[in-house]
């Protein structure tokens, strides 16, 4: 199914001014121009070219090569606005100026001993991904870490926060590591802090105390560690004024897009250590530019000779070697074990079919009783009872006046997800139609706004509340008093807010995949489009289902599916093409 291309009125003014200033009109550049914009508004920031197009292009006022500053830019086969061009050149140098090892000042003795230490042996004989992860984090100061729901990211990065400990104390040096930690939003930051402090009591055998009063757990919003002024698109750090940092660690990396990616690495000074983990399979950023993605289509966990004998030296793990390796791939590292679904897991088979675009063994999985964590039905089959039936604990819990922390609890073993945010089968429609239903059937009182028991949604960055985009909180209402209070669960507790305070915020009975990214439940229902749309790709039906820890059911039309499935999201940036190219 072909969707054809559907610009908006920014596409065409900006189309109208480049004709202005071109003095003259044009097809070429006015479709051009169009089809640019409207793909880097979609999220892809290169328009390929033919030769002849390029060629009558170059022609015009408006479109010029890297070396001169036209609004369009024609650069080794490709169309770009100026801007993101520009964004794509200037994190490319940030990224080759990191690309090295410092095998010199590395103890391979000791390092082998601490890393038997905090990274046990594969009993299959396999490659232990956590521990080659490790030994390449202590010898670069640039490292990316992929890895799926459930293949340990959390675990590697604390034991790598306490080697990296460990190391600067073995160097002798008396000056205490400076860390950051952050994530995109303030959900996956307090998500972050969250999994790391759970990662340090589930294993305090393998972390002595005096090594967790020094490990690192607060994080932050990436706005906040940059010092984000307000009503600009400017930090207070940036490659004038860098972090004071010695440890960057960011988490759900695949949500940054170019210009804050580009941002960050300027921020970061250049002796300093940046370690980014994401899910290179996962959703990309909403804005423009996927670079994590994009970073890694290096991965493959193969890496040139000179990496692979420091490997074999300090870990003497059997990894792949390959003559032509670029460097970039000696800092791209995949985990491939997952800890959380095994072959007898519905919810990880189906995750790897669709990854592989697989649509015949995905549809089969959804029907096999063999799988019964993961349930197919179609869209007809969705009926109030399987709208509301899910929502019954969480209702008990409100019912019987249940503490906060266990409303929490409640409320987050499930959640129903969807594609859109319009439509019939869009959060907007299907949060109104629960409300409608909760009443109906006495469940809960939904005339009123701010009724006892609704959940909502922080859609935008507060700091002066302290709420940020993505966090969940519930309303509540004092039988004693009558007030109305939105608790939310925050780094530093539970806390209270009245409904005039808080910033913009939506109901949250149903959510985008979008904005489920950074977050995990036990149950998930999945509710995909009746037809074909730009936005479902084989990257958001996989987010949503890994979203899932326990059970998945996804509503769809199997043709639908299929659709999404073999469709995969467009490359957004040519910046592997820009690194290839100049680390020949």
């Amino acid at each position: 199914m072909t969707i054809k291309p559907r610009y908006e009125p920014l596409d065409y003014q900006l189309a109208d001014l480049l004709e202005e200033l071109n003095q003259s009109k044009h097809n070429i550049l006015r479709q051009t121009t169009l089809k640019v914009s409207q793909q880097t508004r979609e999220g892809c920031i290169a328009l390929a070219c033919k030769p002849t197009h390029a060629k009558a292009l170059l022609k015009t006022k408006v479109v010029g090569t890297k070396e001169q500053k036209k609004p369009l830019i024609f650069d080794q086969g490709f169309i770009y606005l100026n801007r993101y061009w520009s964004y794509q050149q200037r994190l490319s140098a940030e990224i080759t100026d990191r690309l090295s090892f410092d095998f010199a000042g590395v103890d391979p003795l000791w390092i082998n001993q601490r890393l038997a230490h905090y990274f046990e042996a594969d009993k299959e004989n396999n490659i232990n991904w956590q521990q080659i992860a490790a030994a390449l984090a202590l010898s670069t100061r640039f490292l990316i870490i992929s890895g799926g729901p459930g293949t340990g990211k959390t675990t590697t990065i604390t034991r790598i926060l306490a080697l990296l400990i460990e190391q600067h104390q073995h160097s002798s040096s008396t000056t205490p590591l400076r860390f950051a930690l952050a994530a995109p939003t303030g959900k996956a930051a307090m998500r972050m802090s969250e999994s790391i402090r759970d990662a340090i009591q589930d294993e305090k055998e393998v972390f002595p105390p005096e090594m967790i009063e020094k490990l690192p757990q607060a994080s932050s919003t990436l706005h906040r560690l940059l010092g984000y002024i307000p009503n600009s698109a400017s930090f207070r750090s940036n490659k004038n004024n860098p972090l004071s940092s010695d440890i960057v660690i960011i988490d759900e990396a695949s949500m940054i897009d170019l210009a804050m990616m580009t941002k960050l690495f300027e921020a970061i000074p250049a002796r300093s250590r940046l370690i980014l983990l994401g899910d290179k399979d996962q959703l990309s950023s909403v804005e423009t530019g996927s670079v994590f993605t994009d970073l890694c289509t290096f991965a493959n966990n193969q890496y040139t000779p000179q990496v692979i004998n420091y490997l074999h030296t300090i870990t003497e793990a059997c990894v792949t070697t390959s003559q032509h390796a670029t460097s970039i791939e000696n800092h791209i590292v995949c985990l491939q074990k997952s800890w959380r679904f095994d072959q007898n897991s519905g919810i990880g088979q189906l995750a790897t079919a669709i990854n592989k675009g697989n649509t015949k063994t995905s549809l089969e999985i959804l029907k096999n009783a063999q799988f019964p964590d993961a349930e197919g039905i179609l869209s007809a089959e969705l009926t109030k009872n399987k709208l509301l039936s899910a929502w019954e604990p969480y209702l008990n819990a409100i019912r019987s006046n249940a503490s906060v922390n266990e409303l929490f609890n409640r409320f987050n073993h499930f959640r129903i997800l969807t594609a859109l945010r319009r439509g019939m089968k869009g959060c907007v429609y299907l949060n109104s139609q629960l409300e409608k239903y909760l009443t109906q059937y006495g469940k809960l009182n939904c005339y009123k706004r701010w009724y006892h028991g609704r959940p909502i949604m922080i859609t935008e960055n507060s700091y002066r509340t302290g709420l940020f985009n993505g966090d969940i909180g519930i309303t509540l209402q004092d039988e004693k008093t009558g007030q109305t209070k939105v608790w939310f669960q925050t780094k530093d507790g539970e806390k209270s807010f009245s409904p005039v305070r808080l910033p913009q915020h939506e109901t949250t009975w149903v959510m985008t995949i979008h904005k489920s990214q950074g977050s995990e439940f036990n149950n998930v229902l999945m509710i995909l489009p009746t037809e074909d749309s730009p936005v479902l790709t084989r990257e958001l039906i996989y987010t949503g289902i890994t979203r899932a820890k326990q059970h998945i059911t996804i509503v769809a039309d199997p043709m639908v599916l299929k659709y999404g499935i073999e469709k995969p999201t467009a490359q957004a940036t040519q910046i592997q093409m820009k690194l290839a190219n100049d680390l020949k």
